[in-house]
């Protein structure tokens, strides 16, 4: 049984695109961290973002300041805090710039794989797929600590 969030139900159906930039940028993040088109599926992943970072309240005490006059969650309502299954690609993705991915190439040996063309996002699948191919994801994580130790990393 899915367990909805009702944060991200609350977002999704009170915030457009603006409204979450703005959100983005009073909870110290870049809104264009999150590329996707539609404004509900970056309502997740925003979501998503500050709970792996254990930074819920701050998103939900810059939301009421935003929207004071919404029903906000209780951050101690598990379905807020909850977060789903880390994907490792998206993970790198949302917590590695791209000079970062490139380290990451280097240290698990594909530095041959980097091209000038790929995208931050591209450059996160390739290096998963890459490992995935070889069975040795672990890794990804072990070489990423080096490079991000600041990180809460997920386990695979």
């Amino acid at each position: 049984m899915l367990i909805k969030n009702p944060l991200i139900s609350l977002l999704k159906d009170n915030f457009n695109e603006r409204d979450l930039r703005n959100l983005c940028f009073m909870a110290d993040s870049d809104y264009e961290n999150f590329p996707n088109l539609d404004p509900a599926d970056n309502a997740e992943a925003i979501v998503n973002f500050y709970i792996r970072r254990r930074k819920i309240p701050l998103l939900i005490s810059k939301g009421k300041e935003l929207k004071p006059d919404l029903d906000w969650p209780d951050i101690d309502d598990d379905r807020v805090i909850t977060s789903p299954p880390v994907n490792i690609a998206t993970f790198l993705f949302e917590n590695f710039n791209s000079n970062e991915l490139k380290e990451l190439y280097r240290r698990i040996g594909a530095d041959g794989l980097i091209g000038v063309d790929k995208n931050h996002r591209a450059m996160a699948n390739e290096i998963v797929q890459y490992m995935r191919r070889r069975s040795r994801l672990p890794e990804i994580i072990t070489r990423g600590k080096v490079i991000r130790p600041d990180l809460e990393w997920p386990s695979l």
